[in-house]
C-alpha cells in the first residue's frame, strides 16, 4: 500500500496526541536491505522528558489510522532511541507478521538509523536517512 505523503502527514496532524513542545520530523530513508520493512518516508515526534514518542509510516498506516506510540530513551546529549512494535502486518503469502522497530535519531544533525526485526525471520532490516522539522500547518 503506497500512500501519498500529504495524506499520511494529514492523518498525523489530525490524530497525534503530541505534546505542544514536541517537534514533528519528516524523514526520508534509504533501505539497506532487499527484504523491505524499511519505509522510504516516515514521520516521528518525541517527548524525551516523558519517555514516549509517535511514529507514522506506511507500515503503521496499514494496520491503524493514527501514529503508533514509541518508547523513547535518551542515549546521550545528542541522540535518542525510539522503539515500537507494529502487529498485524500483512505478508505476501496472506499471513500476518509482527515487526519490532528501533530508531536511533540525532536531532541536531537530523540523522536517523532504523532497524526492523520481523518475528519468525532471522534477517534484520536496516535503513538510514535524514529528518527535517515539519511545521504542523504544512
Amino acid at each position: 500500500m503506497k500512500l501519498p505523503a500529504a495524506l499520511l502527514a494529514g492523518l498525523w496532524m489530525a490524530a497525534t496526541p503530541v505534546h505542544a513542545a514536541s517537534v514533528l520530523y519528516e524523514c526520508n530513508l534509504k533501505a539497506q536491505t532487499r527484504w523491505g520493512w524499511i519505509p522510504a518516508k516516515m514521520w516521528i515526534s518525541y517527548d524525551a522528558a516523558r519517555s514516549r514518542g509517535w511514529v507514522m509510516d506506511r507500515y503503521v498506516h496499514s494496520v491503524q489510522d493514527k501514529p503508533i506510540t514509541a518508547a523513547v530513551t535518551k542515549r546521550d546529549a545528542n541522540s535518542v532511541q525510539m522503539k515500537w512494535t507494529v502487529p498485524g502486518l500483512a505478508m505476501k503469502n496472506g499471513a500476518k507478521a509482527k515487526a519490532d522497530y528501533t530508531a536511533l535519531f540525532w536531532p541536531g544533525t537530523g540523522k536517523l538509523s532504523l532497524t526492523s526485526y520481523v518475528k519468525g525471520f532471522d534477517n534484520q532490516n536496516r535503513g538510514t536517512g535524514t529528518c527535517a522539522p515539519k511545521k504542523r500547518s504544512e
